[in-house]
């Protein structure tokens, strides 16, 4: 495998964050966090324009952004311009890895020691190819789904091993349906229905699925999607058709339910409200609000992220984190990107001190005509939330 290798500095003045490469996603593994899917409003028709033609790594639907997970390993990876790039030290130096896809159509990665897994979506057909040792060789599988549009392939992995993959078509916002496909000991994947299309968490040995239309839904499957039982949500979550995300759990066992409910009235911000459940969905309890100033469209969830027994709730309509512990005391992190309309697209954290934001921003200083779009990755240091330096990454 030809490698190469680069070295990337981290830095907090904002000119750097002024003219960096576009940066379309950035992952940094661990064993313990589940993959998910994340959404950014619906009204940055621009920025999806663009991270469309430079090959995004996350999209459901209409809806697309980078996104950033970190641990205490070190192990991640990144896609660019420049391709597929692998870190084990943390970020501090990157090597491309060339797999058998093109990377505008890659939508999910898993790494585990030397075997990697891609998933990637093209004209509605998934392919998934996987290598046992760091890329040198490859296998490739299609996955038969019964979605003519398929729109993403989300790969759902525990303690380093893959699960199965959930593949979800949307065509329009009136309507969503998702398979699951699991993996078997004869090296086939098994395919098993799933009530709606959305994003697999998988928690203490269940697949909580939260999807639908505009991510209203919540189901969960104890029998490897064999068969799904919904979960019934609050009262106040149906009548605000808040759009949830469920990031993990808290305490050991208690479900973490996050609602995003968009502004009412042009004077309301947006209401983020965190539930918790010790019963598996039976009951949920809520935890604590947060309001932001911004807006977001209908059916987007905050970013979130459990990070140990704290939530982390990113505005998605603007640079602003919350941090909620178990006891639901909360305290308030904000990034400083500088000028133009910023909105967190991904949030990630390791520990309380290891975290990663994705940072979309529009800036139209005359006009709509006039507006131009860039990512960012963020970094939580001593010193607060620094941008990355990432144009060292290796580009095409």
């Amino acid at each position: 495998m030809n490698v190469r290798t680069t070295r990337r500095s981290v830095v907090s003045t904002m000119s750097v964050f002024a003219a960096t490469t576009i940066v379309l996603a950035i992952v940094f593994l661990t064993s313990t966090n589940p993959a998910r899917v994340s959404s950014i409003p619906k009204n940055f028709d621009a920025q999806l324009a663009v991270f469309r033609g430079n090959g995004l790594v996350t999209n459901f639907g209409s809806q697309q952004t980078p996104r950033a997970e970190t641990s205490n390993n070190g192990v991640g990876w990144v896609l660019t311009n420049g391709g597929l790039e692998v870190t084990t030290n943390n970020g501090a130096t990157f090597q491309t890895i060339e797999p058998p896809v093109t990377t505008a159509n890659i939508t999910d990665v898993s790494i585990e020691g030397e075997e990697i897994t891609i998933t990637s979506v093209v004209n509605g057909v998934v392919t998934i190819v996987t290598s046992s040792n760091s890329g040198s060789s490859w296998s490739s599988d299609s996955i038969n789904a019964n979605q003519p549009d398929a729109a993403n392939a989300q790969i759902v992995a525990n303690a380093g091993v893959v699960l199965g993959v959930f593949v979800t078509n949307q065509s329009n916002v009136n309507f969503s349906s998702g398979e699951w496909f699991s993996t078997s000991s004869n090296g086939t994947w098994v395919e098993n229905g799933a009530p709606a299309g959305g994003g697999v968490t998988y928690l203490n040995g269940k697949l909580w699925l939260v999807g639908g239309p505009i991510e209203t839904e919540v189901f969960v499957s104890g029998n490897d999607g064999l068969s799904w039982s919904t979960v019934a949500v609050p009262p106040s979550v149906t009548s605000s058709q808040s759009a949830l995300a469920i990031p993990g759990e808290i305490e050991g066992s208690s479900v973490v339910l996050v609602a995003t409910r968009s502004p009412q009235t042009s004077t309301e911000g947006i209401g983020e409200t965190v539930y918790t459940s010790d019963d598996e969905g039976e009951t949920w309890s809520v935890l604590g609000n947060v309001s932001f100033d911004g807006d977001v469209g209908v059916g987007v969830p905050a970013p979130t992220e459990v990070v140990g027994n704290e939530v982390w709730i990113a505005n998605p309509g603007g640079p602003q984190i919350a941090d909620m512990s178990s006891s639901g005391v909360i305290s308030n992190m904000e990034l400083n990107v500088g000028g133009g309309e910023p909105a967190i697209g991904a949030l990630s954290g390791g520990t309380s001190t290891i975290a990663w934001a994705t940072v979309l921003t529009t800036d139209c200083p005359s006009g709509k005509s006039s507006c131009s779009e860039a990512s960012s990755l963020y970094s939580m240091a001593t010193s607060g939330w620094i941008p990355v330096q990432l144009s060292n990454v290796p580009a095409s």
